[in-house]
């Protein structure tokens, strides 16, 4: 089974993505930036999911730590509003943007765990 890791400072979030998503994928979450920099540095993940704005930074820098460190994974990057700033920011690292409130995501996350 692919693992993932869902990242946001919303429990919410974290825990209906979690639920959504736990036939599919061996789940793992984190509530904000460094936390999820931990996970990162411990264990591979076939799929990163992580909100855009948190409180000690944000998605694009641990999108940003992981292609640095040569992680090839995944990397979904969402946020509640779509800002083109950070839709080319999350392309130009190779990172697909998806807005929270898209139902294309739970698509997307779950087509990508086959």
């Amino acid at each position: 089974m692919k693992k993932i890791l869902i990242v946001d400072d919303y429990p919410d979030i974290l825990e209906g993505l979690s639920y959504v998503l736990k036939d599919h994928y061996e789940v793992t979450t984190a509530g904000n930036l460094t936390e999820a920099k931990k996970e990162v540095s411990t264990t591979v993940f076939d799929v990163i999911c992580s909100d855009y704005a948190m409180p000690d930074g944000t998605g694009l820098e641990l999108l940003e730590f992981c292609r640095q460190e040569k992680f090839s994974m995944l990397f979904i990057l969402m946020s509640a509003m779509r800002e083109e700033r950070i839709v080319m920011e999350a392309k130009l690292h190779g990172a697909v943007f998806m807005e929270k409130t898209d139902s294309d995501l739970i698509s997307f996350l779950r087509e990508n765990a086959n």
